[in-house]
């Protein structure tokens, strides 16, 4: 079997690199991304500093996935039309495939296998299933058949999770609606029009964020430390041991 890759390396890679540059990157983007979400954070006299932390997540998600620069296109892209000295052939195969597959959805836990890192999903937007490779929700043991969101891409003929939020819901995916987080709501129509074309991700950090988000005053944020259980199931992964494919 050829040896398995994980993307989400090459991305993080890949964000090491604007972080060395964060000034061609920071300023309108900040500004624009804080005018669409308008965080609750910035009303009161005392931050959250994990609720900031995890906005910041976001932000960061969005910057490098989904904002355009002035050219048109996203960090991500500018990367790799114009990648550094060093970059391997490998790695930039790699990171084309993420940029022209990767998506963020909810999706619905059906299964997980912990100690291969593999998770079975089912996007509760699409009904599409989806078997994902995903340490750090396989490490969690209490995130189970709810509804996780995330951003998955498919490289190496492997779904893989690619991005750094992860997103959980104790709710079960049958009690999921049409009208759920994420997505475009009848208030939205009548008060912020813009919200339409702002994206699912946006929409969803609105809802959880924002001091007129809808699902802001159920959400709570918890440290989790699973570093340990997914460096060991990184550790296993050989050759030998790898996710299989489909």
């Amino acid at each position: 079997m050829d040896a398995f890759h994980i993307a989400k390396d090459d991305v993080d890679q890949m964000a090491a690199y604007w972080m060395m540059r964060k000034g061609r990157l920071l300023g309108w983007t900040g500004d624009l991304f804080t005018a669409l979400v308008d965080p609750a954070f910035l009303y009161e006299d005392a931050i959250d500093e994990m609720m900031l932390a995890e906005y910041n997540m976001c932000f960061t998600e969005w910057l490098l996935y989904e904002c355009k620069m002035l050219d048109g296109d996203t960090p991500l892209q500018l990367y790799l039309a114009d990648p550094p000295t060093g970059a391997s052939p490998e790695m930039l195969a790699r990171l084309h495939e993420v940029e022209q597959t990767q998506f963020f959805s909810r999706f619905a836990i059906l299964d997980k296998e912990p100690d291969h890192g593999i998770a079975k999903l089912c996007d509760i937007r699409t009904g599409i299933r989806y078997t994902v490779f995903d340490p750090h929700l396989c490490a969690i043991a209490s995130w189970r058949e709810g509804v996780i969101a995330m951003r998955i891409a498919r490289v190496d003929r492997m779904w893989q999770t690619v991005g750094q939020v992860h997103l959980y819901d104790v709710a079960r995916s049958e009690d999921a609606s049409d009208d759920g987080p994420g997505e475009f709501h009848p208030e939205d129509r009548e008060g912020r029009p813009y919200l339409g074309g702002a994206g699912f991700f946006v929409r969803l950090v609105f809802d959880l964020f924002s001091v007129d988000g809808r699902y802001r005053d159920t959400v709570r944020l918890r440290e989790v430390d699973t570093v340990k259980q997914v460096e060991e199931i990184r550790r296993r992964l050989s050759c030998d041991d790898a996710p299989r494919k489909e």
